[in-house]
């Protein structure tokens, strides 16, 4: 079949064309917070389309999962750190480590930054992870989010996948209803 058609946003106009146009909409947490009431503006001006006929909305969020909190906080540094550095020279640079954004030499404006982008990423253990994205979802009033995980360490990426689905008992769907 046709794959269903959405369109990522993180402001108002995204979420307008999207209603305006029948798509389905998903609002980008990752790149911008505070989308609770760009969704309800999508819901309220929804017009149906032969691609969707009642708005569908999701969140996509930017998440860490680890083993502990303490672990997912650490990963969480590199990310940090390509973020700010990402700002600061107006394109995106390599993903640093964990071991280059931990030794890097922060200013007290940069700390600062950080903090106020770091509201919009959710990392930490397994439960907490799972709880925060509960309280998206419903914020939100979704049913479904889509999650970004970068790790410059592609293990840690995986493990955070791995946890994600352990947490939400999502299993590995092998019958596609395909004959033999």
């Amino acid at each position: 079949g046709v794959p269903e058609i959405w369109l990522l946003g993180s402001s108002d106009q995204s979420a307008q064309l999207a209603a305006f146009m029948g798509l389905a909409f998903s609002f980008a947490q990752f790149i911008n917070e505070g989308g609770e009431g760009v969704m309800e503006a999508y819901r309220q001006c929804f017009r149906s389309s032969p691609h969707c006929r009642t708005a569908s909305g999701s969140v996509a969020v930017f998440v860490i999962c680890a083993d502990s909190e303490s672990e997912a906080l650490r990963l969480e540094a590199s990310r940090n750190l390509w973020r700010l550095r990402s700002r600061q020279e107006g394109e995106l640079p390599p993903y640093p480590s964990v071991a280059d954004a931990l030794s890097y030499a922060y200013a007290e404006a940069d700390r600062a930054q950080i903090e106020r982008s770091r509201r919009r990423n959710v990392v930490g253990a397994p439960e907490q992870v799972k709880a925060r994205l509960g309280e998206i979802a419903s914020a939100y009033g979704v049913d479904e989010l889509v999650i970004v995980t970068i790790c410059h360490d592609f293990g840690a990426r995986l493990r955070s996948y791995e946890l994600l689905a352990q947490a939400f008992q999502i299993t590995k769907q092998t019958d596609r209803g395909e004959g033999p």
